[in-house]
């Protein structure tokens, strides 16, 4: 079911500021950039946290919300990419 992906690993000083409703913040202090979660962008989060890998994300997701999409891995690596792009994670750099 899943290939081998690269996760990226949350940036240490992202703060998580959990609402109300499921939904989520994430602030970067450093550039002063926030960016909404929706619920299930909070579970990834916290996989990520937890150093899961796509495997375990995907479990994780499908505790919490069913039926998951056919196309789960692609959305978990797509959300992955962009909190990449958007400067609150990042890739480990390999020498």
């Amino acid at each position: 079911m899943t290939e081998t992906y690269l996760l990226p690993t949350p940036i240490s000083h992202i703060s998580l500021r959990e609402e109300f409703d499921d939904w989520a913040l994430l602030f970067n202090p450093d550039t002063g950039k926030s960016v909404g979660l929706t619920p299930t962008g909070v579970t990834i989060w916290r996989a990520l946290l937890n150093r899961k890998d796509l495997k375990g994300i995907i479990d994780a997701l499908g505790d919490e919300f069913e039926p998951l999409p056919e196309n789960i891995q692609e959305e978990v690596t797509d959300f992955c990419d962009q909190i990449v792009k958007t400067g609150f994670a990042e890739f480990e750099k390999t020498e």
